[in-house]
């Protein structure tokens, strides 16, 4: 595996962003669960509690099957206990829908990692909600709840322990598209998010702002594929002005922000 430290423009997070290049979709999951599992053992051992942002796309799909398997081990047992998951973006369409990334982790990791439901914090849908604005607000209300908690009252901006990421064709991450009014926002928790028109499905989103994302104590993008890892090549060695052009180059955790790539 290759890895290497690229500079990168000073977004309020760090300034060098690290990039993993790796031979397989395969060998990306292995890193990830590598990486998961330190930031959680880490996080539980300060805090006493670990949280995870996760992310839709096909790398997380993939990398889901490897966590169900991993979490099983005895000696993670009592860490993945101590895990508290959120969602990083939602499609506006029913909780069961196949289109929903919340029905993707229950399915792939949630459900067979027999996670509880007072751990699970997925963003509503139109089961629960009567527009992605109420979902929006609901859900920016549950994240300010939980933070509050955690910090004995005290609402700053909340710090993920890790939030995951897969890169998309047109370099957006979460629900954050290029030239969208979301990049602008630096009040909301979440928010929504119109797609391009060529995306599917064409309906809102729900999305982490880019605020939340780079408070995280680390952050980790996913790119799989040849197109979409030299792509992210060209989004981590910018020249100036790129981050107007993709939103996944304005990703820069306030901790570490790693890039998983590989072309198979």
């Amino acid at each position: 595996m290759a890895k290497k430290s690229i500079a990168g423009a000073d977004s309020g997070g760090s300034l060098e962003r690290e990039v993993h290049e790796v031979i397989s979709q395969r060998a990306l999951n292995l890193e990830a669960v590598d990486l998961i599992e330190t930031a959680a053992r880490e996080a539980v051992g300060k805090r006493g509690r670990f949280n995870l942002v996760l992310t839709g796309g096909r790398a997380a799909r993939s990398l889901y099957r490897h966590l169900v398997d991993f979490h099983v081990r005895p000696d993670f047992q009592e860490i993945w206990r101590r895990t508290d998951f959120f969602l990083g973006d939602e499609r506006w369409v029913p909780e069961n829908h196949p289109d929903s990334n919340g029905a993707m982790v229950r399915r792939r990791l949630l459900d067979p990692s027999g996670i509880a439901n007072d751990r699970i914090y997925l963003i509503p849908t139109p089961d629960s909600c009567d527009s992605p604005a109420d979902g929006a607000d609901a859900y920016e209300k549950t994240l300010r709840g939980y933070f509050a908690a955690e910090a004995g009252g005290k609402i700053g901006w909340p710090q993920f322990d890790l939030v995951l990421l897969s890169l998309g064709d047109d370099g957006h991450v979460a629900s954050l598209f290029p030239d969208a009014d979301t990049l602008r926002e630096n009040e909301r928790w979440a928010t929504v998010s119109s797609p391009p028109a060529a995306a599917a499905p064409a309906v809102a989103r729900i999305t982490l702002t880019l605020p939340v994302i780079n408070r995280a104590r680390e952050v980790v993008v996913m790119a799989v594929g040849g197109e979409k890892a030299a792509l992210a090549r060209e989004i981590v060695s910018p020249p100036p002005g790129i981050s107007s052009i993709y939103p996944a180059a304005m990703v820069n955790s306030a901790g570490r922000t790693i890039w998983l790539l590989a072309d198979d």
